[in-house]
């Protein structure tokens, strides 16, 4: 009898079969196509603490484990005064899917930020609403960084949009990633949409 996966052992291998062709396959063709890690790097990845951040630390903590161009990897959390639910859930997301060196950082960026190193690349999972003062900070701090961003609402996404026309980036690229999970109907099984997620990538 085989045993019953760990939440963290099953959203792996999810990333890696179940959602093969429609997010992992594209992931990493995205950080191929654009370079967006080169040998030695140290990156920090953002998360919010909700479905989307945490689905892009467990894309990158599975791109660290099959690279071939060794990195460094930490997350960052933003705590502007999370009420105790919201600590609560960033908590059981770390422990839950094992992301063990999330650091939870006290304010709220892009200010909680500024005494960080200037970083060569930057991925964005969330910024309650800073959005635009994030990404000014980080090309104020390196005008260079290559900066990737998810987004899975419409405002978001006008807002990545907007954002790579008022800075002017010379390369700027959105995909969008779908995917269906079955339900039974009945004798037959349907495919039901998911909400789509968008993966921004733009530098000077």
């Amino acid at each position: 009898m085989s045993r019953e996966l760990s939440p963290r052992e099953t959203a792996e291998r999810s990333l890696i079969k179940t959602y093969r062709k429609s997010l992992w396959n594209p992931f990493i063709a995205a950080v191929k196509r654009y370079d967006l890690i080169s040998p030695g790097d140290h990156i920090a990845v953002c998360v919010s603490g909700g479905k989307d951040s945490f689905v892009l630390a467990k894309l990158m903590q599975e791109l660290r484990k099959h690279t071939d161009h060794p990195f460094q990897l930490t997350f960052l959390a933003m705590d502007p005064g999370y009420n105790q639910a919201n600590r609560a859930l960033l908590e059981e997301n770390r422990r839950r899917f094992h992301v063990s060196n999330l650091t939870p950082v006290p304010g709220a960026a892009p200010e909680a930020c500024r005494e960080l190193p200037p970083p060569t690349h930057a991925f964005l999972g969330g910024s309650s609403g800073n959005l635009r003062e994030i990404v000014s900070l980080l090309l104020e701090k390196n005008p260079r960084v290559r900066i990737a961003a998810s987004a899975v609402t419409l405002e978001t996404i006008a807002e990545l949009t907007a954002i790579g026309k008022e800075f002017s980036f010379t390369e700027f690229e959105a995909v969008c990633l779908s995917a269906a999970r079955g339900r039974k109907a009945g004798a037959y099984h349907l495919m039901a949409g998911q909400n789509p997620v968008y993966l921004f990538t733009m530098k000077k």
